[in-house]
């Protein structure tokens, strides 16, 4: 197992950050209209690597890397009931 030196070796942020980029390509397709909607998406999914490079830079504080981790996976779910509103209405 290789060692982990920094958020960048952790693979939940490698797998984070293909998703940041594949949202910001999706939301692309929605509609002008959808304008807040897309804006809020992107904001979830860069949440969810940010959270856990904080959390990782911050791990010598008791709880600070669950905690970050946490709220990694709240953006997690928040972007996934966006996902499903688009695919509802036919956005994407």
């Amino acid at each position: 197992m290789p060692q982990i030196n920094s958020f960048r070796d952790l693979e939940v942020w490698l797998v984070s950050m293909d998703l940041v980029d594949d949202v910001f390509t999706a939301t692309r397709a929605l509609p002008r209209v959808e304008f807040d909607l897309r804006r809020q998406m992107t904001r979830a999914a860069v949440s969810i690597p940010s959270n856990l490079a904080e959390g990782w830079t911050r791990k010598g504080r008791r709880g600070a890397y669950q905690n970050h981790v946490s709220i990694a996976m709240a953006s997690r779910a928040e972007l996934e009931t966006q996902l499903e509103i688009c695919f509802r209405n036919g956005f994407l």
